[in-house]
């Protein structure tokens, strides 16, 4: 076995050996002086120097520690300039490690401008951050250098090989932290795609907010009145705030604590005009402008809680998306009429329909919380008392304020003049004048007792726009409820209709739903108009409610499981049904063609989806919030053409609280605890095995 060359040391190690008196002296007086230095600073500048304070009272400890160690060592036992190099590997460790360790409290300091972001970086700023890495990097080379120092004994010294191996392990963990603390800092400011697992992915925007911020034209600036800065809301209200500036710079939020700032808060309230609550106050446009455009939200309308504490639903988004596109559009709101004198879903302004399942309240509460005017509309020529009549707007035409029409589920025959106004206000021409949009909720309404579907005299009026409504109720072979079936976006409508799209990922459970196809060959209106239908929903059977297939049924005299038993005693029977395993169109989107599509017209096959009934109660497949209100509004955005609106609502968070009697020290310490021990033992075993 051949023997391993050593090299011995320098000769200026050698000659600190053989006279070591000055260096002692010296590195003494720097221990002196660094101590003195740091009571004069600490006393002086106190925490504004913290971190170099930190690091000279380090450097000067380990220091003074090898001074002793040489001066009382026996170094007749070792060869001339052995110790001379370990007091040179420990002072230049000591040196190298006490910058790094500097660096490190001077990164907790200055961690706002470390974590800012490349603006941050490049701004007037950005010394701290080329300080921090310079001091970092240097303390890293001093102690790599220092541990060339002993290589040359490596293999003839047993101490020195321990101490150089130990040695290496420090440095290699330190670089290893810098390295991975750099890199997530690299990969928290440049990358902004991130991954959201939670069941309602309540650290994303969805897609409807997204749109909405990528739309907006100004500056947004959201004042936050908060309680404290570390409370739980304040801790949604900034999740929310870091998911809005992952998809656009123009919206900034600030976070004023209302009761430790009374004289701004006062400021506030004297020149945006709101009230002295916690709350959100978004202006859009220039702050300091003459006549700022302002929305105000409480922070009692942010969260409405179900059940207990346990859970709360967060409504910031929605709220504060809502308030955007509200000033967006210059505190404009959108009027919708609804037709009420011909059985129609009730929204509050008549007494007729006393059934849950035949008021709409719900739905005239939600749209005016999006910032819609509700008003009721009786197409009559025959003039009433408006408040004979709950407020009803009563006019022979629609009148020329109004957005969108909505016709929801009427159980009576439209006279041949209101069908004319509304064939007038669809066809409106005047450019002083909104152009007509109309919605049209149709529900599968059967007279008694001759069993057909009641007509409700619009049938000719929609197909002249191109949409054939069908007397029928689609069924699914489920027998606990044949007329129950799932409805959802039609997926070969996704890439032309933003609504469609949006709608992919709801399932919605509708009941009593009417067939609606597009009409073929309908002809040219006057004036060379073209109108192009498209299936815009479609009923789909679902397994997990015990319907593998579907079809249009004529026969309305029967009840739906009495026509499903009878056809399942003699299958050979669904022979002459229309059966299918795909779907069958509910809804149908109706555009004006020209040198750009301009929506005019939607047509369901059903109305009680936006009745109270199922508005309170009903909860979609794989959503986390109602996706008949979802359906009904980015109806009215696709119409509006709005297609920035046109999305899911809010989604619900769960708050799960920690019971009092915990022991956070312990939830805190046992895992560091765990983890430190596992890394020492590691350590040790990789020592024991080297020390071999």
């Amino acid at each position: 076995m051949s023997n391993v060359p050593v090299q011995a040391p320098p000769d200026w190690l050698k000659k600190v050996d053989r006279n070591p008196q000055p260096v002692l002296l010296a590195l003494s007086g720097i221990v002196v002086a660094l101590c003195v230095t740091c009571i004069v600073l600490r006393a002086g500048f106190q925490l504004a120097v913290g971190p170099e304070v930190f690091g000279s009272l380090v450097f000067a400890g380990i220091t003074l520690a090898c001074v002793l160690a040489y001066w009382y060592s026996d170094r007749s036992t070792v060869s001339e300039g052995e110790s001379a190099q370990l007091l040179a590997l420990g002072v230049g460790g000591a040196f190298g490690f006490s910058l790094a360790l500097e660096t490190i409290a001077r990164a907790y300091v200055w961690w706002e401008y470390l974590s800012g972001g490349l603006e941050v970086w490049q701004g007037k700023e950005g010394w701290r951050l080329w300080l921090m890495a310079g001091t970092g990097v240097a303390g890293c080379i001093i102690m790599f250098g220092s541990l060339l120092l002993a290589r040359t004994e490596e293999q003839s010294n047993p101490l020195l090989r321990r101490l150089l191996y130990g040695y290496n392990a420090v440095l290699s963990g330190f670089l290893l932290v810098l390295i991975l603390v750099l890199l997530n800092l690299l990969v928290y400011n440049y990358v902004t795609n991130i991954a959201d697992y939670t069941q309602n992915r309540i650290y994303t925007l969805n897609p409807k907010s997204q749109e909405i911020l990528k739309g907006v034209k100004k500056e947004v600036t959201v004042i936050a009145l908060v309680d404290s800065l570390t409370s739980n809301r304040t801790k949604e209200l900034k999740d929310l705030d870091e998911n809005c500036r992952r998809v656009t710079d123009k919206i900034h939020f600030d976070y004023v604590v209302r009761d430790r700032n009374p004289m701004l808060v006062r400021q506030l309230v004297d020149k945006y005009k709101i009230v002295n609550d916690f709350g959100l106050l978004v202006i859009y446009g220039d702050p300091d402008a003459a006549t700022p455009s302002t929305q105000f939200i409480k922070f009692t309308e942010l969260s409405s809680a179900h059940g207990g504490p346990e859970s709360d639903d967060f409504k910031g988004e929605d709220l504060l998306m809502t308030a955007i596109d509200f000033l967006d559009q210059d505190k404009t709101k959108p009027v919708v009429y609804f037709t009420q004198a011909n059985g129609e879903l009730d929204i509050g302004f008549t007494a007729e329909n006393a059934e849950e399942n035949r008021q709409a309240s719900e739905l005239r509460k939600r749209l005016e919380n999006a910032n819609y005017e509700v008003k009721g509309l009786r197409l009559s020529s025959v003039k009433e008392d408006q408040a004979n009549l709950g407020g009803l707007v009563t006019q022979a035409e629609v009148p020329d304020d109004a957005t969108v029409v909505v016709v929801a589920g009427p159980r009576r025959k439209f006279s041949e003049d209101a069908v004319k106004a509304l064939d007038a206000y669809l066809k409106r021409s005047d450019p002083k004048k909104t152009k007509g949009r109309l919605i049209v909720l149709l529900d599968v309404d059967v007279s008694k007792p001759d069993g057909v579907m009641r007509q409700t005299g619009l049938e000719k009026f929609l197909e002249s726009y191109s949409v054939e409504p069908h007397n029928d109720r689609i069924l699914t072979n489920n027998k606990r409820s044949p007329q129950r079936v799932i409805t959802t976006g039609n997926p070969a409508a996704r890439a032309s209709n933003p609504v469609a799209a949006a709608l992919s990922g709801i399932a919605a459970p509708m009941s009593d739903v009417r067939s609606i196809y597009p009409h073929p060959g309908a002809p040219p209106m006057p004036g060379g108009a073209m109108y192009r239908p498209e299936i815009l929903m479609v009923a789909v059977p679902n397994p997990d409610f015990g319907g593998s297939f579907l079809w249009p049924e004529t026969d309305l005299s029967h009840d739906p499981e009495a026509i499903l038993e009878e056809l399942s005693k003699d299958p050979k029977k669904f022979a002459t049904k229309q059966v299918t395993e795909g779907a069958l169109p509910m809804a149908v989107a109706v555009t004006e063609s020209g040198p750009t599509s301009t929506p005019r017209l939607l047509v369901f096959g059903n109305a009680a989806f936006v009745s109270d009934a199922a508005l309170r109660d009903h909860f979609g497949l794989g959503t986390g919030g109602h996706p008949n209100y979802d359906i009904f509004e980015s109806s009215l955005a696709w119409v509006r053409e709005r297609p920035q609106s046109i999305g899911l609502a809010s989604k619900e968070r769960k708050i799960y609280q920690i019971d009092v009697a915990t022991n956070y020290w312990r939830m805190f310490f046992l895992p560091l605890g765990l983890m430190t021990v596992a890394i020492f033992g590691l350590g040790l075993g990789v020592w024991v095995v080297r020390r071999r």
